[in-house]
């Protein structure tokens, strides 16, 4: 007895799955309606390091390109900046240039001529300490003037020493020590540079895309923060629609559905459109859209891109959406 309610159990339970399964099926073969507004993709132009507004260059609704200037900031105190570290550059340049240059024959000539001097030094000291010998003859000079006397001689051997050291190595160039160091303190600059000239570039703020001039936020002489908003880009080739779909329907959906989309103001058309993104989390369904009796059931938003009807569908339009299943 017992094995003849299991098994009739067993037929019920199989009997339930397939009439709901062929519910399911059956609501998987229709469509989902909804009603939305278009929505367009913007792009905000901000500044990064802030400054007082030099010049406005477009109007609000312009159709501007991508890397079109829409205003400027003023730059005078980087210019300064921009001045100094061109300056660094062409100093470290020179200084690498004269001892890759090294040694020139007037730097050798110099070095000789150091040579000579010092030499001539020597020669006098010595020529002082014999004379004051042959003065004080026969007996020795004062200890103190002799000793002043050797003192200026052996000065003058350590000058000799030093001029012939500096002529050796000038006439073998500069060290290698010395070039890479030359060579490190010129990449250094140019580095310096191109951080400064990157700089410049952030104070004339440019378009990131093709599009329209939505709005500017700032005007001529106004001082704008760093990280502020200035402008508004409308890029007018991409527009979609949210719409939200009860919990129960939305399980029937999945990305890359088509929809048919129509709009009061093209009455006799229909555009095309795709589904692109179902939420993720539920929420309670907008006051704005459904009545309070509806509010209180569970929705999710579902995101769909308008593919066709380019630049008569815009942004703001009230538009009703056919989810095909």
């Amino acid at each position: 007895m017992n094995r003849i309610r299991v098994r009739f159990g067993v037929i019920v339970l199989l009997l339930v799955t397939v009439v709901s399964c062929s519910d399911q099926t059956r609501e998987a073969t229709g469509t989902i309606n909804a009603t939305g507004f278009v929505e367009g993709r913007s792009f905000t132009v901000i500044s990064l390091y802030g400054g007082t507004v030099d010049a406005v260059l477009v109007d609000q609704g312009a159709e501007v390109t991508k890397d079109q200037e829409l205003l400027s900031l003023d730059d005078t105190a980087f210019v300064q900046l921009l001045n100094q570290a061109q300056a660094g550059v062409d100093a470290a340049q020179a200084g690498g240039n004269v001892l890759i240059e090294q040694p020139q024959e007037r730097d050798i000539d110099e070095a000789e001529a150091m040579l000579a001097i010092a030499e001539a030094e020597l020669d006098a000291a010595v020529a002082a300490v014999e004379l004051l010998e042959s003065i004080y003859l026969p007996i020795d000079p004062p200890d103190n003037e002799l000793h002043v006397a050797e003192s200026t001689v052996a000065i003058a051997e350590a000058g000799v020493e030093l001029a012939r050291a500096n002529l050796n190595q000038v006439k073998a160039g500069p060290l290698e020590g010395e070039i890479r160091m030359a060579e490190a303190s010129l990449r250094e600059g140019r580095a310096h540079l191109r951080l400064v000239e990157r700089q410049m570039e952030e104070f004339s703020l440019l378009s990131p895309t093709e599009g329209v001039v939505a709005e500017i936020l700032v005007r001529m002489g106004e001082i704008v923060a760093p990280g502020a908003p200035v402008a508004r880009i409308l890029d007018p080739t991409y527009t979609s629609v949210k719409v939200y779909v009860p919990e129960q329907q939305v399980a029937l959906l999945k990305v890359g559905d088509s929809v048919t989309i129509t709009a009061d103001a093209y009455a006799d058309e229909t555009f095309e459109g795709s589904l692109i993104r179902i939420s993720d989390q539920a929420q309670f369904t907008p006051t704005l859209v459904l009545t309070e009796e509806e509010r209180v059931k569970l929705v999710f938003e579902v995101e769909i891109r308008i593919d066709s009807g380019i630049g008569k569908i815009k942004p703001g339009m009230p538009v009703d959406v056919e989810i095909q299943l």
